[in-house]
């Protein structure tokens, strides 16, 4: 997953990310430490995916969603 982001949103990329798990928090910590490693965060947020989304997936479901920041320059 990491190898994705990384080759989506560039080595030098800055990004903004959400970390996704049903009851499967320890596997985003791991994916976290990851991404860390190899782009710069500018912001993250952790959630528990809904019941609705969970009875499909499962527990132990583990993603993660983010998109390149880009500088504005007005």
């Amino acid at each position: 997953m990491a190898d994705m982001v990384e080759k989506n949103a560039g080595s030098q990329a800055k990004i903004k990310i959400a970390y996704v798990h049903a009851a499967a928090l320890e596997e985003v910590q791991k994916i976290k430490m990851l991404i860390d490693e190899r782009l710069q965060v500018v912001e993250e947020l952790f959630c528990e995916l809904s019941p609705a989304l969970g009875v499909h997936t499962g527990p132990g479901t583990a993603g993660l969603c983010y998109f390149p920041v880009v500088n504005n320059k007005a």
